[in-house]
């Protein structure tokens, strides 16, 4: 599998740890992808936190062999405080710069 699309799909939030698994394994799987999309898709803000966590624990393991990654979808609500998104986007960014 060279690429991976998911379109016009809705991901809310159900049970916070069990989305996050749920996620961690979707990237697991999509390791060898070199592309992954998730084109015109919608997602709360703890599903951008969860996506956030998986693409940083792929990059840091050393097992992803992503080159392009469009996989933050549009947020329905940023009236919610995250504060565990604050924390982990610096971790993503430095895995980001390491990865490249």
């Amino acid at each position: 599998l060279q690429s991976f699309q998911l379109i016009d799909y809705k991901m809310m939030q159900a049970e916070a740890t069990s989305d996050e698994r749920d996620l961690s394994s979707l990237f697991m799987l999509l390791r060898t992808c070199s592309q992954i999309s998730f084109r015109k898709c919608v997602c709360d803000p703890h599903t951008i936190l969860h996506i956030c966590r998986a693409v940083r624990k792929g990059l840091e393991c050393g097992w992803a062999r992503w080159q392009q990654l469009y996989v933050f979808p549009s947020c329905t609500s940023f009236s919610e405080t995250l504060p565990d998104l604050a924390e982990e986007l610096p971790l993503l960014v430095h895995a980001l710069r390491k990865s490249s």
